[in-house]
């Protein structure tokens, strides 16, 4: 399936760029606050895609797309990091 390894490597290179800026500031989250970091950054971020959903986002870099591959890549570092059961 080209398309799913096409979007896997394009959330890889996000992951990858945007924890360079950030470090790693989602384990240290999990690490400090458990379970609910994962859940607070992952409502977040539903929270915004209901507001693109109704309306065009006027932030260039954060439309809904981008903040879908937001929620996956929260999704696969949480797993990455406590995912082990």
């Amino acid at each position: 399936m080209p398309e799913f390894d096409n979007v896997c490597q394009d959330l890889k290179a996000i992951y990858t760029a945007k924890n360079q800026d950030y470090g790693n500031s989602f384990d240290v989250s999990l690490d400090k606050f458990g379970k609910i970091a994962f859940v607070v950054r992952a409502s977040d971020k539903m929270m915004r895609l209901e507001q693109l959903s109704r309306a065009e986002a006027k932030v260039k870099d954060e439309s809904f797309n981008d903040t879908v591959r937001d929620l996956a890549n929260y999704c696969i570092m949480y797993l990455m990091k406590e995912g082990k059961e």
